[in-house]
């Protein structure tokens, strides 16, 4: 079946939508489904008149991703803006948080001094989708820079994924180049990168190779925000009767203190992202850093992790860029870039800002550095989350995404239970709502849960077929 989110809220003399599609209205920037019966990606041949065939559907999203990984592999020399030497760079990278809990995105309710000061001085990407809305598959692309999907069975929630000897981590160029590589935190890569993943240390110390003046590249993990934080959270400074809920999940009180809970939990992410900031302020290394921001993709409370939409699949992404690095970033500072980028872009980004030849074999292309092409479309993927099989493929272009299940037979939840997510309150309540039909008439949750059918007492999923 397939289905369209109509992903933006244009008040400025916006384009009209294709008359195939019914936008629906959104609450705070929250995309709410559309169920239709064609692609975003044909959406400028469907305006023109142009019939739009599976056929053709398909055959226009693989010449993006051909144009997408025809990436020309070059060496760069940072000379430019007086800058003589190679860059450090610092990829800080969160859990499961949405760009809808970012202050930066628009939450008034977020509290995120750290990134909204890193968005003011840098860049700001507002159209950044991961391959995957969970944390090993976006991994997997994310390190190797190849498709999870194209390194099966990698593309599943967990796996093993068979990798071949070339798909190795992209540290290992940055470490040829004399980079000084660390990481830490979730190295969740869903294949054995084990030896190959290219970082010299796993403890996160940059501080070492700051002293001594070599050049380093860290990527930063944290798991405060991650989705086991909400087992049993409870707001400490936010006030569940302020914050605004998508339009998608019912209004209760349950729902309101997990909303607020998360956002603290964010904040606290936060605060150790500043914390990094802070010291490489006090070891003198920051104007010569190029400082990143993210979280591994979308969420986290109920329908945003684990599924195709952009509750799912939308990050943050912020960038600044020092002086003498300037001419690396796609604009000045306070610039937000509008086009889609995608997580797989990260590895050949990290590498283009390097001054480092991009691998023939990488399928993303450079978000910053010397030479950029923005993408048309960022595309994603579901499979298998944990215990529960399906088969979902989606493409998001700069306003809507369109999304394909491939298995509508197995309607989510009492079909494809995921164990794990009822952990939070949040989704239990949900369900108890569903299923004692309290959210008939409501304004959120009946497309999404599963419904009794009075005739032969089965189950169905409303939203999965209009």
């Amino acid at each position: 079946m397939g289905e369209l989110e109509h992903c933006d809220d244009r008040s400025a003399d916006p384009a009209p939508p294709p008359p195939w599609s019914e936008p629906m209205p959104s609450d705070g920037g929250v995309s709410v489904p559309v169920v239709v019966g064609i692609g975003a990606v044909a959406a400028a041949a469907v305006a023109a008149g142009v019939k739009v065939t599976r056929r053709r559907f398909f055959a226009v999203g693989l010449a993006a991703g051909a144009a997408a990984v025809a990436v020309p592999s070059v060496r760069v020399a940072h000379a430019q803006g007086g800058a003589t030497t190679m860059p450090n760079i610092v990829w800080f990278r969160s859990e499961d948080n949405g760009a809808d809990f970012i202050g930066a995105y628009g939450n008034p309710h977020a509290n995120t001094p750290n990134i909204d000061r890193l968005a003011a001085e840098g860049v700001r990407f507002d159209k950044f989708f991961t391959t995957s809305p969970v944390c090993a598959p976006t991994k997997l692309g994310w390190a190797t820079g190849m498709y999870e999907a194209g390194l099966g069975p990698g593309q599943n929630m967990r796996a093993q994924g068979r990798r071949p000897e070339f798909a190795v981590g992209f540290a290992t160029w940055l470490a040829e180049a004399g980079y000084w590589c660390t990481t830490s935190g979730n190295t969740d890569y869903n294949t054995d990168l084990e030896g190959v993943d290219g970082f010299d240390d796993t403890t996160g110390n940059w501080q070492s190779a700051a002293s001594s003046g070599q050049p380093f590249v860290a990527l930063l993990g944290t798991s405060t925000s991650h989705e086991i934080s909400m087992t049993s959270a409870q707001p400490v400074d936010t006030d569940p009767a302020e914050v605004d809920l998508p339009a998608y999940v019912p209004d209760d009180p349950v729902l309101r203190t997990d909303r607020a809970a998360y956002l603290d939990h964010v904040t606290a992410m936060d605060r150790e992202f500043g914390e990094v900031l802070a010291e490489l302020e006090e070891l003198g290394v920051a104007e010569r850093t190029i400082v990143i921001y993210s979280s591994d993709h979308g969420g986290v409370l109920p329908r945003s992790k684990r599924f195709c939409y952009d509750s799912g699949l939308h990050a943050p992404l912020v960038v600044r860029f020092p002086p003498d690095y300037q001419h690396l970033a796609p604009g000045g500072p306070g610039t937000v870039v509008d086009t889609p980028v995608s997580s797989i872009d990260a590895a050949p980004t990290m590498l283009h800002l390097a001054g480092v030849e991009i691998p023939s074999h990488f399928q993303g292309t450079p978000f910053a550095g010397p030479t950029c092409v923005p993408r048309a479309i960022a595309f994603g993927n579901r499979n298998r989350m944990d215990e529960a099989i399906d088969f979902v493929r989606t493409a998001r272009d700069d306003r809507y995404r369109y999304i394909r299940n491939y298995m509508p037979h197995l309607p989510w939840f009492h079909h494809q239970h995921i164990s794990y997510m009822y952990e939070m309150p949040t989704t239990r309540v949900w369900q108890e709502l569903a299923d004692r039909g309290e959210l008939s008439g409501t304004a959120g949750g009946e497309r999404f849960w599963l419904f009794r059918n009075r005739r032969d007492k089965g189950w169905f999923l409303q939203g999965c077929f209009g």
